[in-house]
């Protein structure tokens, strides 16, 4: 694999950055009230957990801007001119500047990290293999990485080629089939700062890339996604919303039956999938287990809970409304960061003066409430 991350000429790599600094003032006057509005979609590009920012991406109306970048905080909201748009793919979430990745030619591929305000190289373009799928990360410690999925020997599996960032170059940290590498695809071993875990694989640098938990007994073409919580113990989120859990990594596993809204231990008159189904926020997976629970039950306003924790002790539950109605707003996104606080994405809307972002940002204590986030020039 070691060829597959070769130098490119300075010229070639000069050309072919992600983006070069998105602080080019407009060429024509602005008005930020007609930036964005409620139909204007917001994609999430990446998170900064240790910054608790979100960069999200969304088109632009303004004449010679392709597209803008908004970079969301709880109580900002920075716009920067996108000046090359096309191609971004791979996104990270961990502690540290966001990453991405751009097609720079061929199998060529440059990283980049979002820093003040402008895309820059993260390490030297390198070229990956046919048919890989990429995704950005960083591990509990900050470090870059460079995680490549393929197709496994069985549909249900993947095989996981994965580098680290060491100083101008991407190191090998080997070569692994894994198992429930969902989404997320890659995540920051809660049990080591300087190890990621890609499904049920664990790689670091210097060490044979292993298995660190065992699946559950489910049928062997169960899709899902394994959530490390460290010590020992992990979930398994199916396709299907069942969540399972494990305290000996993997020896014994148990089915959640809990619900936020009962506290009987099963479901006997709502149907999974059907009534309710669940999700993974984006954002931190160590401290707890982060669920979202799409409530959608008859007889009730649909809402959206946030549980954090493994079973009815100790865990934090709190409802909000998902869908648009008379004083509500629908939620656009979900982002969990460490200590049981959240910060919910409501999209874009505008008034006479600005536009803004709405920003919700519950924690164990409260629901919180709709903050009007302005957005402002970041350049």
């Amino acid at each position: 694999m070691g060829a597959c991350y070769r130098r490119l000429p300075p010229l070639l790599v000069a050309a072919t950055l992600v983006a070069g600094p998105a602080t080019r003032l407009p060429a024509a006057p602005l008005a930020l009230r007609d930036v964005c509005d409620e139909t204007t979609e917001l994609d999430l590009i990446g998170v900064d957990t240790a910054a608790r920012t979100a960069l999200l991406a969304l088109p632009s109306r303004q004449e010679g801007i392709p597209a803008w970048l908004l970079e969301v905080g709880p109580a900002e909201a920075a716009l920067y001119p996108d000046l090359h748009p096309a191609g971004r793919c791979g996104g990270s979430a961990g502690p540290g500047p966001v990453l991405a990745f751009e097609r720079c030619g061929g199998a060529c591929v440059q990283a980049a990290a979002w820093t003040h305000g402008e895309w820059r190289p993260a390490g030297p373009p390198f070229d990956t293999g046919g048919g890989a799928i990429l995704h950005a990360a960083r591990d509990g410690a900050g470090n870059a990485w460079i995680v490549q999925h393929f197709q496994g020997s069985e549909e249900h599996t993947r095989r996981v080629v994965a580098a680290r960032l060491e100083g101008e170059s991407w190191r090998e940290a080997g070569t692994l089939e894994v198992s429930g590498a969902g989404n997320p695809p890659a995540v920051a071993d809660p049990d080591d700062p300087e190890a990621l875990l890609s499904g049920s694989g664990r790689f670091a640098l210097g060490r044979a890339p292993a298995h660190w938990v065992t699946m559950p007994p489910l049928p062997a073409d169960s899709l899902g996604s394994l959530v490390p919580l460290g010590g020992g113990h992990a979930a398994f989120l199916t396709a299907d919303s069942r969540l399972l859990v494990t305290r000996d990594g993997g020896g014994r596993w148990f089915e959640q039956q809990w619900t936020p809204w009962s506290a009987g231990a099963g479901v006997t008159r709502w149907d999974r999938g059907k009534d309710y189904w669940l999700d993974l926020p984006t954002g931190a997976v160590a401290g707890g287990l982060s669920v979202l629970w799409f409530d959608d039950r008859p007889g009730s306003e649909p809402a959206l809970w946030l549980t954090a924790g493994e079973g009815p002790t100790g865990l934090v539950a709190a409802a909000v409304p998902r869908a648009p109605r008379a004083g509500a707003e629908p939620i656009e996104e979900a982002i969990r960061w460490a200590g049981d606080t959240w910060m919910l994405l409501g999209g874009c809307r505008h008034d006479e003066r600005t536009a803004y972002v709405l920003v919700r940002s519950p924690d164990g204590r409260s629901t919180g409430a709709w903050e009007r986030v302005p957005l402002t020039p970041g350049w």
